[in-house]
């Protein structure tokens, strides 16, 4: 993988995936809304004084050290939100409210509930002063009050957003995502999450959109605490993070999958192959034998077959790997299954991270590849291997069918059924069944 190739991909993914791309997609996401009486009093403060510096700047300021005027204002709106959300049929739902604090949740972003809350708050402040014989808030005033006050995410961003959408259009390409296997990827995702699986994308006729698959979570608060950077999960903080472990990725000597040569995982499975091999010891006098046959030697003067005497031993039987497992646990009942756990555990791990990809559970920090280990192997009523598994569940359990993000393809069971059936067909021959404990 080149870095004319990661910066090409990289163009294509950051002209799709605006600010504009993003909010779209997280207004269009479930909401839950925290709003307490203390950030929109500080809002309303905020934005008064400020606009009234601008608008009078040689006027004095009527509610200057007084909060009283902004408490109203903010009880008036916590008031008008409450009686919003408890009218009914409206578009968001109340989860709990107190005079200090109220939480509601809605289907998207709708702004209702919002613009009637900022209106109460402004009328408090108009009152007020009349009461002070000053002049009324004019509509450029009441605008910027309003603006005043802002919604601020505090798990799903626009930037993860953003970042979601690039890293999905990178698992497309077969190149870059083995970016996904390295511990550039993995140091990426301790910081932000895994936030390929927290958003959907969405393709309309060639229109493409974003979705959170969670609740998104935001509250209230002064426009001064929303400025460019000034969240941690902002787009301007991601982004030199990502392009900073991709170019590490392109520099380090462990890029993973290489073509040509056997991959990491390749090389651990045939290691882990052979300890099992080791791990079933042949009785005495049983040559344990390939069912490959190896080519014969020619002689490349005259291009003439050369076959090899065959040594015999009257003594020594030669047998099938598969069958020589099946023979020995028929003739020898002291033989467990169990005691190839250990042997198959060593190689589970990597197995599963082979099988991993679109349109299953793509391999990104590992963790659910490392986390699939066999418990258990017992018999069935009728002699049969049962083979028990489990894997870290939280989080990938929500892919099992039945589960939140459940699907046929994406199901954890379904990919480490396989891995296991690849490692074990060839040791225990006929029948045999996996179960996730």
């Amino acid at each position: 993988m080149s870095r004319a190739n990661i910066d090409r991909l990289l163009k294509e993914a950051y002209a799709i995936a605006d600010d504009n791309f993003a909010r779209k997609g997280v207004d269009s996401s479930k909401q839950e809304v925290v709003v307490t009486r203390a950030n929109l009093r500080n809002a309303f403060k905020e934005a008064f004084n400020k606009e009234h510096r601008k608008e009078f700047p040689d006027s004095h300021n009527p509610f200057e050290g007084d909060d009283s005027v902004f408490n109203k204002a903010a009880s008036a709106a916590m008031k008008e939100l409450r009686n919003y959300l408890e009218r009914g049929g409206t578009s968001g739902e109340l989860r709990s409210g107190t005079r200090d604090k109220i939480v509601f949740h809605q289907n998207s972003a709708v702004q209702t509930p919002f613009t009637l809350l900022k209106s109460a708050g402004i009328k408090v402040l108009q009152r007020e002063l009349a009461k002070h014989n000053k002049k009324p808030l004019s509509p450029q005033q009441q605008l910027e009050i309003r603006k005043g006050i802002e919604r601020l995410h505090t798990n799903t961003t626009v930037g993860t957003a953003r970042l979601a959408y690039v890293l999905k259009f990178m698992e497309t390409d077969p190149k870059a995502s083995a970016f996904f296997a390295t511990r550039f990827y993995k140091s990426l995702a301790d910081k932000y999450g895994e936030v390929t699986t927290q958003y959907q994308i969405i393709d309309k006729a060639g229109q493409k959109s974003i979705k959170s698959i969670h609740r998104v979570s935001l509250y209230l608060a002064p426009r001064s605490k929303n400025f460019p950077g000034s969240e941690s999960n902002d787009w301007r903080k991601i982004r030199p993070v990502l392009e900073k472990k991709l170019s590490q990725w392109l520099r380090s000597k462990d890029i993973a999958n290489t073509p040509g040569s056997d991959t990491e995982t390749q090389a651990g499975k045939k290691k882990a192959e052979h300890a099992l091999m080791q791990a079933i010891k042949p009785a005495k006098y049983v040559k344990v034998t390939s069912d490959a046959k190896k080519p014969k030697k020619r002689n490349r003067a005259s291009q003439k077959v050369i076959s090899k005497p065959r040594k015999t031993k009257s003594s020594v039987a030669t047998v099938p790997v598969a069958d020589y497992v099946s023979q020995v646990e028929k003739e020898n009942p002291a033989i467990e299954f169990k005691a190839l756990i250990p042997v198959l555990n060593s190689m589970l791990p990597n197995t599963v991270k082979e099988n991993m990809g679109l349109p299953r559970l793509v391999n990104r920090t590992g963790r659910f590849a490392d986390s699939a280990r066999i418990v258990d192997i017992t018999k069935t009523p009728k002699g049969y291997p049962s083979i028990a598994y489990t894997y870290q569940r939280a989080p990938y359990g929500t892919f099992e069918l039945g589960g939140r993000q459940g699907s046929t393809d994406r199901d954890p069971r379904n990919l480490i059924d396989t891995s296991i059936r690849q490692l074990v067909s060839a040791e225990l021959a006929g029948r045999f069944f996996t179960r996730r404990v």
